[in-house]
């Protein structure tokens, strides 16, 4: 069922000052027209920094067809989630939406947003409460607590209208941040159907953010914390802000003790990020 999501509020949204995850490889968003079918990668955070409501409005406006819109997003902005949840609702054609890693937060939105929607089995869909950061007195606190309320509100009814179980029910899986697997994601209704596991997920991100993230993907930290090669570190380096002859230099100079044969221990790890940030800034101050 595609109905769009509406709340009535005069408070204007918070404007997004930076990335809410860790850059991660493999992310982006592409939309690619092929016969009388569109296919759109929605494989980032949701919001300005990643894929933004405006990238799909243009990309939907230039669409063809019926609609695949496949999703590994860990999140994001809410508002740009509602705003892109109402434009795939509005799509004149098919939508058929596909988890092929991940679709939580804001991304499991826009996912309640197809006519079918069919997750992998080795994929995740979680729903949680939205989430605000409030500067001000206690009349400003109250107004967002107010209003997250109303956000929550209305995406439990969006739920419980795409799955069929009761607004309560939905609004008890929020509350406690729930992840659900891809068959248990089709048990509870939030999927149509399982698809083939997907061999390679598209981007892994960082959810050290969120409580209750499976520990599959948890390890997901890990393996970022690790770039594989000189040149990975060197494009992170380079996502930070650093130019390509300082990114080249960290990365050149310093990969030999990142790329030690024995495990290397969290402290470890943090440590050497420490000195990596310390010597990123250096370079920023003296370019």
């Amino acid at each position: 069922m595609r109905d769009k999501i509406n709340i009535q509020t005069s408070q204007k949204p918070p404007v997004q000052r930076r990335r809410l995850f860790a850059k991660a490889f493999g992310s982006g968003f592409e939309a690619k027209s092929l016969g009388n079918a569109t296919t759109i990668e929605i494989f980032d955070e949701i919001g300005v920094y990643g894929v933004s409501a405006k990238n799909v409005s243009d990309s939907l406006n230039a669409a063809t067809g019926d609609l695949i819109v496949k999703i590994n997003s860990p999140g994001g902005d809410v508002w740009d989630g509602i705003a892109i949840h109402n434009e795939l609702a509005a799509y004149r054609g098919k939508v058929t939406v596909q988890v092929t890693g991940l679709a939580a937060s804001a991304a499991s939105i826009i996912a309640m947003a197809g006519d079918r929607i069919e997750i992998a089995n080795n994929a995740f869909l979680m729903i949680h409460r939205a989430w605000a950061l409030t500067i001000g007195n206690e009349g400003d606190h109250a107004e967002t607590a107010a209003l997250l309320s109303q956000i929550d509100g209305a995406l439990a009814e969006t739920y419980s209208r795409r799955t069929g179980i009761s607004v309560a029910k939905a609004a008890e899986f929020m509350r406690a941040e729930t992840w659900f697997c891809g068959a248990e994601a089709v048990e509870a209704g939030f999927a149509d159907a399982l698809a083939s596991d997907a061999e390679h997920a598209q981007a892994k991100f960082d959810l050290s953010v969120y409580a209750h993230a499976p520990e599959a993907l948890r390890d997901q930290r890990l393996q970022m914390a690790m770039p594989r090669s000189p040149v990975e570190l060197e494009k992170i380096l380079r996502s930070a802000g650093l130019s390509r002859s300082q990114a080249k230099a960290v990365s050149f100079g310093g990969y030999a003790a990142l790329s030690r044969a024995e495990p290397v221990s969290s402290s470890q790890i943090a440590a050497l990020a420490e000195r990596v940030a310390s010597a990123t800034l250096e370079l920023k101050r003296t370019a």
